[in-house]
């Protein structure tokens, strides 16, 4: 005689086991995105201030030059000068309690504009609490500026 009948099996683990790696799956992605979008942010940050370094340095003219009249478009930058308004905006600014480990790295001029670049440290804020590396790691970012004559 044959029987048709349900074979009935045993799926209650393996529901479990499914669960238990979306749930793994999720926080990991989760996870990434989190110390992703700081990364993002602190870059976002770390720019701006470049930025506005690069434009504060901008404003150390050549005054030697501008009285001599070699004016002719942009206004002439001098490297000490230009050194020592960036030095006046971070500190103005509070950069250095601002940012971890904080760092000037150049302010360089050709006389007609001026290059910043500005660094920091990174911590982020899921994989250095679960690998316990207290450092992060270095974000940099640079911005060049120019005062320009009106014309």
């Amino acid at each position: 005689m044959i029987t048709c009948g349900r074979q009935e099996s045993d799926d209650q683990g393996q529901v479990l086991i499914l669960i238990l790696g979306f749930v793994v799956m999720l926080a990991l992605f989760t996870s990434i995105v989190i110390d992703t979008s700081h990364v993002f942010m602190a870059r976002r940050s770390l720019v701006a201030a470049a930025d506005a370094t690069a434009l504060a340095a901008a404003q150390g003219i050549n005054e030697r030059a501008v009285y001599e009249g070699k004016v002719d478009g942009t206004v002439p930058l001098s490297p000490m000068a230009t050194r020592q308004q960036a030095a006046r905006y971070v500190s103005a600014a509070h950069l250095l309690t601002t940012f971890s480990h904080f760092r000037v790295d150049a302010v360089r001029t050709n006389g007609r504009w001026v290059n910043v670049t500005l660094s920091a440290q990174v911590r982020l804020p899921i994989f250095n609490v679960v690998t316990s590396k207290p450092s992060g790691f270095r974000i940099s970012a640079s911005s060049r500026a120019q005062t320009v004559v009106g014309r």
